[in-house]
């Protein structure tokens, strides 16, 4: 009898975790009788997310407002819009894969369910914070209503992650304690991955707070958390062995492109001449990512002559340079295994920079605007970088587009490693106000300083890097079904 019932404990707990799998908002926490805490499926919740909804009645432990089943059932509800191709507003309209779509994000999400269901790999968003700042878009809500706005949108967008996907999401102090909570709930508070934090401003303002407001944070949740998703990171924790040997005589080796890790080097150049460490480099050395970018020749008692390095290269052995004026070279065996990034993502670990860049990289290509707070492109490259930079195809997504960041961060990224990555810009058409700077510049809307950015940031990337990439996007707007 026991054998039985433990057979058909068994069974429901398979068949529970079936649902938390398909509708993780539909957990809920409870006590069972020893006082344990339990997860219980909320068959409320789970009949809303099925078009049932409950009436308003006593309700268990959980973070709720006013306003919150609404918004499950407008996330719910069909769109009744469409999207209008727009081929004239376009880049490269016959060929590029990219996209990008003005219209209430909204409607474009529950749009994209049709053909982009389980087919996102990436998405990062940087919401409104809820700061009563006015600059380009509204970012003033009340509680409940940033909630409903965060939670509707949330939850259509996990739809369209693939089952190994996850979600970036840009956050400041305001609302980092409820948007944790609402995506505990929408993916499920055992796909939460960490909360990184990163350095906005170096020059804080101090006036009116009693700390200095210098530090953000990006959530980051799986569809589906995965211990096998490493993320990467920069560090390796597989054995280095050095390449110099004392008894050795002197030789000439070249390095080639790619192949040299600058741990301590985020980006730069490193000057020829004699280092710390008794190595003679003989060419200037460029480095991107802590990569370098070009061949270099060095004079060192080297254990491997040219051909003995090109040979260990194509079994797949690296270099490793851990500190660039000391300059001793070491080999990792095998591919370089990275270990999981920091939390904190520091610039002597990150090509991370802050708010201050990120303006000023809008500024040179489209002029002001009105952005002073846009991520920059190194940040989000950084988060691409850590489940993308072993994948070269894909589909990343920011439905809060703004002034187009993460499509400028992604060109830049497939142009390091001619990847073929696609992207989803979305962006509602918010009307520049009459005296702002985007105004007088010649914006009407937001999304024409998002497609003007995409634009110039690929000319510059092409001319820059002559890389053979998709520079292109098509444009679509919303509409309804019965006009288009």
């Amino acid at each position: 009898m026991d054998k039985t019932e433990m057979s058909a404990l068994d069974r429901a707990e398979q068949n529970r975790n079936k649902i938390a799998a398909l509708f993780p908002e539909c957990l809920r926490e409870t006590k069972n009788e020893k006082g344990e805490i339990k997860q219980v499926i909320d068959f409320d919740a789970l009949k809303a997310c099925l078009g049932q909804y409950a009436e308003e009645g006593e309700e268990a432990y959980e973070f709720t407002w006013a306003g919150k089943k609404a918004a499950m059932k407008e996330a719910q509800k069909p769109t009744t819009k469409t999207l209008c191709p727009c081929p004239e507003e376009s880049i490269d309209w016959e060929h590029t894969r990219n996209l990008y779509i003005e219209g209430d994000n909204l409607e474009v999400l529950k749009i994209l369910r049709e053909s982009y269901l389980g087919k996102i790999d990436l998405i990062y968003i940087d919401p409104p914070y809820n700061t009563g700042n006015t600059f380009i878009y509204n970012d003033d809500f009340r509680h409940s209503d940033w909630c409903s706005m965060i939670y509707a949108r949330l939850l259509a967008a996990r739809d369209l992650l693939t089952e190994d996907g996850a979600i970036f999401i840009s956050i400041d102090d305001n609302e980092v304690a409820n948007l944790k909570k609402i995506c505990g709930e929408v993916f499920g508070e055992e796909n939460f991955v960490t909360m990184f934090t990163w350095v906005k401003t170096t020059n804080p303002p101090s006036l009116g707070s009693k700390v200095r407001d210098n530090i953000e944070y990006v959530l980051c949740y799986e569809k589906k958390f995965s211990s096998a998703n490493k993320l990467y990171g920069r560090e390796s924790n597989q054995k280095d062995s050095p390449l110099a040997n004392a008894t050795n005589r002197e030789n000439e080796v070249t390095i080639p492109a790619g192949f040299c890790d600058f741990t301590n080097l985020t980006g730069g150049k490193v000057v020829p001449g004699k280092k710390d460490s008794g190595v003679m480099l003989l060419d200037e050395v460029t480095v991107k990512d802590h990569i370098n970018t070009n061949d270099f020749r060095v004079v060192f008692r080297s254990k491997w002559s040219q051909s003995n390095i090109e040979t260990e290269i194509a079994a797949g052995t690296r270099f490793v340079i851990k500190n660039s004026n000391y300059f001793s070279i070491r080999y990792i065996k095998g591919n370089i295994d990275y270990v999981v990034p920091d939390k904190f993502l520091h610039p002597d670990k990150f090509d991370v920079k802050d708010n201050e860049f990120g303006r000023k990289e809008v500024e040179e290509l489209i002029g002001k605007v009105g952005f002073h707070y846009p991520k920059n492109t190194p940040l989000i490259e950084t988060l691409l970088k850590m489940y993308l930079r072993n994948k070269k195809t894909g589909i990343v997504m920011d439905f809060f587009s703004g002034s187009a960041t993460t499509a400028h961060a992604l060109l830049k990224l497939n142009a390091e490693d001619n990847g073929e990555r696609q992207f989803i810009m979305v962006q509602y058409p918010e009307k520049c106000a009459e005296k702002s700077e985007a105004k007088r510049a010649g914006y009407d809307t937001i999304c024409d300083i998002g497609k003007a950015r995409i634009a110039r940031a690929a000319e510059k990337i092409k001319r820059e890097t002559n890389a053979d990439i998709d520079y292109g996007f098509r444009v679509f707007k919303t509409m309804e079904r019965d006009v288009y």
